[in-house]
């Protein structure tokens, strides 16, 4: 009998002690104080799309007016947008060695990004330079998606404005310019901007191309439509687009307009 008690008193001990142990936890969990697990870290972002690279006009806050702009367009995944904190673009002309930094610390809800195309310069008569972009998007903890795929920009000559002139009064509703000529075809077409207003008035992109002996110099024109004209006083932009689709080449060339 002696032995069993001894049992017994060992049993109770052990099962108290297991109490004490718990009761610690038990108390975290009842008031809520139990500390959480740390998060995991948020899923790698995905490389962005650069959707489209084109040449338009641009209201740069340093200077008058409208300049041609070089427009890089892209878009997240659908499942992949999330705590996108910022992007960055790289370019590389041919023949550089490597990429350069264009642009970083553009919003994560901002999809688009214009660059001064005087920063680039277009080529000479007859002749292509051919940019490439890359980008990647960077998350809420400062990590860095894959890069994107590359994509390019061809830029051509540019048109040459010739009426009315530069910084001219609007005295008419006609704007004449003069394209010089491939073989391959090319469209051109204006557009005009109001220093106010924006886009007021964008030419129909012709069907048909124009084509002419290599190096002809070809004369365009365009009018300015009734509804508009004669313009209200201010300060204006008239933009010259040119096309070569057979080399998806661009480019635009601008003019600083008065209507007083």
């Amino acid at each position: 009998m002696p032995h069993s008690r001894g049992i017994q008193k060992g049993i109770t001990v052990k099962l108290r002690a297991r109490v004490l142990l718990f009761a610690p936890l038990a108390a975290l969990l009842m008031d809520g104080s139990c500390p959480s697990p740390e998060p995991f870290p948020p899923a790698m972002l995905t490389a962005p799309i650069i959707t489209q690279v084109s040449v338009d006009a641009f209201a740069f806050q340093s200077t008058p007016g409208y300049r041609p702009a070089i427009h890089v367009r892209w878009q997240m995944p659908a499942n992949g947008s999330l705590g996108v904190r910022e992007f960055a673009i790289f370019q590389k002309t041919i023949g550089d060695s490597s990429f350069t930094l264009l642009a970083r610390s553009i919003p994560g809800n901002v999809f688009d990004y214009y660059e001064n195309a005087d920063n680039v310069g277009f080529p000479g008569l007859l002749s292509y330079k051919t940019i490439l972009f890359q980008m990647f998007a960077i998350d809420s903890i400062g990590r860095t998606s894959d890069t994107s795929a590359i994509d390019t920009l061809v830029l051509a000559w540019q048109p040459i404005p010739v009426s009315p002139l530069e910084s001219d009064s609007i005295s008419n509703d006609s704007l004449v310019w003069y394209v010089t000529s491939v073989m391959a075809g090319y469209y051109t077409y204006s557009m005009l901007y109001s220093d106010t207003a924006g886009l007021l008035w964008s030419a129909p992109r012709p069907i048909i191309p124009v084509y002419s002996y290599q190096g002809d110099t070809v004369q365009s024109a365009d009018q300015i439509p009734a509804s508009l004209f004669p313009l209200p006083p201010g300060g204006y932009t008239w933009a010259i687009k040119l096309e070569v689709p057979a080399l998806n080449a661009q480019s635009l060339a601008v003019r600083r307009l008065y209507a007083r």
